[in-house]
């Protein structure tokens, strides 16, 4: 009877029992959504006061600065008898302040100016500030003068308001003045473009220490209170930063004693003010500055989730359980009902339990992965993976013998260690061991293990993996790696678009780049602008055709010092054959460069006057013949031979000879056009190109000036040295058509000129025995 009872025999009373719990179960339901209601209430009033608490804080943080910036801007008016500009904009940028981030409109120094002390006061000033006045215009008792603001940008806009023309500001100053305390305006409007901008200024009276509030009007007019230090700011730009850097869902009002009743701001005005809240998400808190106290309230923005209203009971949270608990009642019922309905929901778990079996072996039998399963050691089972790795063709070589005969000695002890320490509902984590096979050949294997049951008893299922190529690879890229990073070349390894991905540590060396600040960034931050887009689209053009490029660039360091580096380029490709990674090897080449230039330089030009010699000369006419050749134009050669040279070495010294040499060599390069070039090409010899003459005649005016030029008198080491000169001149292509007979002819006019009495220029004929004489 009573398992009939039990298993649903009687279907009244199963009925009225089911009933009972449904109504126990809603009853428990109304007093878990009463909870849940209570606790979100708390919580919403929880993170109202603390948003609340953060925009009152935030907006108190953004005030705290001003008292301090006024004290800074007073104590650097007190530490000079009369401000210069240049010390109050050194002030100023001292600050580096952000002054829309701050909401600040201006600081000032503002001075204190009586109508008797007017005349001397405006031509003091006008005498720093050309014409500097007082505005707006007009008779006062006392001027309160705006000198010096900060931004400057808008200084000299500003400088000479009178604020004192405003009643709010006068008011403000007077009493500052007459407390000693800093004193804040009411609203006012300091930003005429923003109609709604609800502005303040705070002023700070400035005085030496002598001063005090109460003296006498003489002693302030003495000089002992100077005047005010300044500083606009709007509260609304201020209170707007507040609300967009608070937590959404806030309502912040301002108010103000002295403009009424209302809020001077107001977050969100366009909400209707008799809105209820919850009494308990109201926050009030007072802001006081310049000895006025500012009444904040913050209330939730009605129609946000802080705003919402107080609940008695949760709905959410009672549907849930209600549904629960009919769930609970309806799982009863049927469980009360049909004990076939539990015979069946058994028949049908050991149905899946087969299938998930089946599943197991199939998923056994036809993993990647080699797979042993093992109990104290014995094989039970191998799957086709393992029959291949170990080289077996039949799972019966394998199964019931021990799996340690498949352990190579070098791994044994480890194998055992790892069994030993195995717990059977445990795994084993990857290492590394080295096996044999069936034909005993060894290999590199990557090994893992889990208990499992097999066959309802404990056992080990091991699987394993060949990985004796991937610890070659391996070797290699640890290899690799170490020459990397310990060459002492830069190396730099971009992707395909030239993104920097890694670099070795010479690099750094050589260009000062951490790895951290280049990798991700393109590979032309070393560009030193040195190569044109030609250069670059040939270097392109070869390593993506051929896969190499070697070449010479001129980059920039970090520290911007150019620099030379050969480099070689490779480009590495992916499996499909598509650029993947570009690797760079590097060298730097400055010095060597450095040297060679160096080297070339002495090579061609004159170690004394530094002018190039034969060799670059007779190459730059060479040049010009082959370039006026295809142009069909002319040019010409002076070859100068000094005249009285010897006498001075003779009678000075070789040394002041040099010096003498050196001079005259300046003053030829100076006489010449850009274009043109001069050499020395023996002891007292020099060359001259001259190019594009017109003619003969032309080149020898040219010639002869130079010989005037030679003649002035030079004082070397206080004394005078004069010397003249032998000039012969050649014209390309009237005398020669190459450079060496070119120069040839020129030299023998000049020995013409030196046989027939000196101190002349020539130009060679033609026919050398016929010479033109300027």
């Amino acid at each position: 009877m009573e398992d009939k009872f039990f298993v649903g025999a009687n279907k009244g009373l199963n009925v009225f029992f089911t009933l009972l719990v449904l109504g126990l179960l809603l009853y428990v339901s109304f007093i878990y959504s009463a909870d849940v209601a209570r606790q979100k209430n708390d919580d919403i009033t929880a993170q109202f006061q603390n948003t609340a608490e953060q925009a009152s804080d935030l907006l108190h943080e953004k005030i705290k600065p001003f008292p301090m910036l006024l004290r800074s801007a007073r104590g650097v008016v007190l530490g000079h008898n009369d401000l210069p500009p240049a010390s109050w904009s050194q002030f100023v940028n001292s600050l580096d302040l952000d002054y829309s981030a701050l909401g600040i409109i201006g600081l000032t120094y503002t001075e204190s100016v009586f109508d008797f002390q007017l005349d001397p006061y405006l031509a003091k000033r006008q005498q720093r500030f050309p014409g500097f006045h007082i505005f707006p215009e007009g008779v006062r008792e006392e001027y309160m003068v705006v000198l010096y603001l900060a931004p400057e940008s808008v200084s000299a806009k500003v400088r000479g308001f009178d604020i004192s023309v405003e009643n709010h500001r006068r008011t403000a100053a007077l009493l500052a003045r007459e407390t000693g305390l800093a004193t804040l305006t009411p609203p006012i409007s300091l930003l005429p473009t923003e109609s709604h901008s609800v502005d303040y200024l705070l002023l700070l009276p400035v005085y030496d220490s002598e001063w005090h509030p109460d003296i006498s009007l003489m002693a302030e007019t003495d000089g002992l209170f100077k005047g005010w230090a300044t500083l606009g700011f709007s509260m609304t730009r201020i209170a707007q930063k507040v609300m967009a850097e608070a937590p959404a869902g806030l309502r912040l009002q301002l108010y103000d004693s002295r403009a009424g009743t209302a809020p001077v701001f107001d977050s969100s005005p366009q909400t209707v003010s008799h809105q209820s809240v919850p009494g308990n998400r109201v926050l009030n808190s007072v802001l006081t500055l310049g000895g006025q106290v500012l009444t904040i309230r913050i209330t939730p923005l009605p129609g946000s989730e802080l705003a919402v209203a107080e609940r008695v009971y949760d709905e959410g949270s009672m549907l849930a359980s209600g549904l629960i608990s009919l769930l609970i009642t309806l799982v009863l019922l049927l469980l009360l009902n049909s004990r076939f309905t539990a015979i069946s929901m058994a028949s049908r778990l050991l149905e899946q339990f087969a299938e998930s079996e089946t599943r197991y072996k199939s998923l056994f039998d036809l993993s990647p992965e080699a797979v042993i399963i093992h109990r104290k050691g014995k094989i039970l089972l191998v799957n086709q993976a393992a029959q291949n790795l170990l080289g077996v063709e039949s799972p019966g070589l394998l199964i019931g013998r021990d799996v340690m005969e498949f352990v190579h000695e070098e791994s044994k002890e480890t194998v055992l260690l790892r069994m030993r320490d195995f717990y059977g509902d445990g795994t084993m984590p990857f290492i590394e061991e080295k096996l044999m096979r069936y034909d005993g050949t060894p290999f590199l294997a990557e090994v893992s293990g889990a208990g499992i049951y097999f066959e309802g008893e404990s056992a080990t299922q091991v699987l394993f993996r060949d990985i004796s190529s991937e610890q070659e690879t391996r070797y290699e890229a640890q290899i690799s790696k170490a020459v990397f990073r310990h060459s002492h070349e830069p190396m730099m390894v971009t992707d395909a678009k030239g993104m920097i991905s890694l670099v070795n540590p010479a690099f750094t060396e050589v260009t000062g780049y951490e790895s951290e600040e280049v990798q991700g960034r393109n590979a032309s931050l070393l560009s030193s602008g040195y190569h044109g887009a030609d250069f670059y689209q040939q270097m392109w053009s070869e390593l993506l055709d051929d896969g190499e490029w070697e070449g010479e660039m001129t980059n920039r360091r970090k520290d911007g010092e150019i620099y030379i580096q050969r480099a070689h380029m490779s480009a590495i490709r992916g499996l499909h054959d598509e650029i993947t990674q570009f690797i760079c090897v590097m060298s730097d080449i400055t010095e060597q460069k450095k040297e060679l230039e160096n080297m070339r330089f002495q090579a061609l030009h004159d170690p004394l006057t530094k002018l190039p010699n034969r060799i670059l000369f007779t190459s730059e006419v060479r040049k010009t013949i082959a370039m006026f050749e295809k142009e069909q134009k002319k040019f010409a050669v002076l070859f100068i031979d000094l005249d009285g040279f010897k006498p001075v070495n003779d009678t000075y010294g070789h040394l002041l000879g040099d010096k003498l040499l050196i001079a005259l060599a300046k003053k030829l390069s100076g006489a010449i056009k850009k274009h043109d070039a001069v050499a020395r090409v023996g002891g007292d010899e020099f060359l001259v190109l001259l190019r594009e003459v017109e003619s003969g005649e032309m080149a020898l005016h040219v010639a002869e000036r130079l010989n005037h030029l030679i003649g002035d008198p030079i004082s070397i080491d206080g004394i005078d040295i004069s010397v003249g000169g032998s000039i012969g001149v050649a014209v390309y292509p009237d005398h020669a058509q190459s450079e060496v007979s070119l120069i040839d002819q020129a030299d023998k006019a000049m020995y013409q000129v030196k046989h027939s009495g000196k101190g002349r220029s020539v130009l060679a004929a033609v026919n050398v025995s016929e010479i033109a004489e300027f």
